[in-house]
């Protein structure tokens, strides 16, 4: 079986790109889970919360801006096999650079400023 190149470049820019989608795309099942909670909530000021919440995830995918739930922190697991190479660069420092500019860690580049 022939090895298999990858620049790290491809790796980097493909990481972002899920990292971007993930922060104002949810996932299907919890935009249905958000709206059965919403029709069986008793409370008027619980159904409205839960409405804007999916309100918010509307928006967020319709205009790409993130998703106003939850905070966290990202996790990378990248594994590929022994008949891959990745080339041009070690990956740790590119993914923390990137991770870094893409929650606003970074000032300068922030797409999600307010400012912008």
């Amino acid at each position: 079986m022939e090895i298999r190149r990858i620049e790290a470049k491809a790796v980097t820019d493909t990481v972002k790109e899920l990292f971007l989608r993930c922060n104002y795309e949810i996932g299907q099942d919890i935009l249905d889970a958000l709206a059965q909670a919403r029709e069986r909530e008793p409370s008027a000021l619980g159904r409205e919360v839960l409405g804007q919440l999916l309100e918010n995830d509307r928006i967020a995918a319709q205009e790409q801006l993130p998703i106003c739930q939850d905070t966290g922190m990202a996790f990378l697991f990248v594994e590929y096999g022994d008949k891959v190479v990745i080339e041009t660069a070690a990956l740790r420092r590119p993914f923390k650079r990137e991770c870094a500019r893409l929650t606003g860690t970074a000032i300068s580049g922030n797409p999600w400023s307010a400012t912008r």
